[in-house]
């Protein structure tokens, strides 16, 4: 917050070791009512890296890799890959969640891995993961799908999708 403002923004610094840093932004913002732009604005935060987790690549497979926009009230096959960036083998992790967000950032389907049919399962002869997301009740508009685990930092796991 400054001078009545506020703004948000995620980083991903890649291979900071485990330490204390001390990271130091400079921004630029334009406010409401057209007014030029203001600043520099100077903001400092303290990071401490506890453990550095491992990265993997994660890749969205079709339907969700070919197309954008689905209709509501269908249910949409979130099916994607994850391969260790070190090894470029398939990852397996159980500890996998797959949160789909609106666009008011509100959980509207969240699932972790399992055997039943609600749940994440990893098909790891085909080398992918699939969770079913039945939009029956959602609204249309803007809709997020992020996939993360407990001991991995994974490339490229936002996806956002429109229902119509």
């Amino acid at each position: 917050m400054y001078d009545g403002y506020s703004w948000s923004g995620t980083y991903s610094i890649p291979n900071l070791d485990i330490g204390c840093y001390n990271l130091t932004f400079e921004a630029w913002y334009w406010p409401e009512g057209g007014s030029p732009w203001q600043g520099p604005v100077t903001a400092s935060v303290l990071v401490y890296v506890m453990q550095v987790k491992p990265t993997a690549t994660l890749m969205w497979l079709t339907p969700l890799s070919k197309r954008d926009s689905f209709e509501a009230g269908r249910t949409i096959p979130i099916r994607f890959s994850v391969y260790d960036d070190d090894t470029g083998d398939f990852k397996c992790d159980e500890s996998v969640t797959v949160t789909v967000t609106n666009e008011d950032g509100d959980v509207v389907f969240s699932a972790g891995c399992g055997k039943h049919r609600n749940d994440v399962r990893i098909r790891e002869s085909a080398q992918y993961y699939v969770v079913y997301w039945k939009t029956a009740g959602s609204t249309p508009g803007l809709y997020r799908i992020s996939v993360e685990f407990e001991q991995t930092n994974v490339q490229s796991p936002l996806l956002r999708i429109w229902l119509r």
